[in-house]
């Protein structure tokens, strides 16, 4: 599965015993609530409420940040052709009950400049939680993200987007960025 929508490109990334792996793997580092940047305390639970975990780069994940890269690479290359030298740490994402990520932009503030490429893979199937569509926007037009699991999201950092409110169940992402040295090239 490839298809794409003005910036955004989505991607079958990896199979289902590969989610699983990655749950797996990412379950061994503890999760914490999430955090926006400068945002006190009733502002983050209105724009951003979720568990994270913070998905090191090391033996055990690299073929999870190889894949991530290299399909980056490659439709970086076809669509954007942006100047990336690296990838953020990735961030495994845990959505329940009415846990939602409002619409925002993953660059632009001082701290995130740098990221040019945000990717979302769905770890979760379908059937296992209702609400919490991933929609990016894309030259005025939304594009909900599949929810196939394996199913991965790429698109330009500075597209807004947003995670809706979770209905019932739990969804499951993991979250990543490519960035550069200098900012919007």
């Amino acid at each position: 599965m490839q298809s794409s929508h003005s910036n955004a490109q989505a991607v079958q990334l990896f199979s289902d015993e590969e989610c699983d792996r990655i749950v797996s793997l990412a379950q061994r580092v503890p999760a914490s609530s999430a955090a926006s940047p400068g945002a006190g305390r009733i502002r983050r639970l209105t724009q951003r409420l979720c568990k994270v975990t913070h998905f090191p780069q090391d033996a055990d994940n690299k073929w999870i940040y190889d894949r991530l890269r290299d399909k980056a690479m490659e439709l970086n290359d076809e669509v954007w052709k942006f100047e990336l030298d690296s990838v953020e740490t990735l961030q495994f994402v845990s959505y329940g009950f009415l846990n939602h990520f409002a619409r925002h932009m993953d660059s632009g503030v001082p701290k995130f400049s740098q990221r040019k490429l945000t990717v979302s893979v769905q770890l979760s199937r379908s059937s296992d939680y209702g609400g919490g569509s991933l929609y990016v926007w894309s030259r005025n037009k939304d594009r909900t993200a599949p929810r196939t699991r394996g199913a991965a999201m790429f698109f330009p950092s500075h597209l807004w987007h947003r995670a809706n409110p979770i209905l019932w169940g739990r969804r499951l992402a993991l979250v990543g960025w490519l960035k550069g040295k200098h900012a919007l090239r």
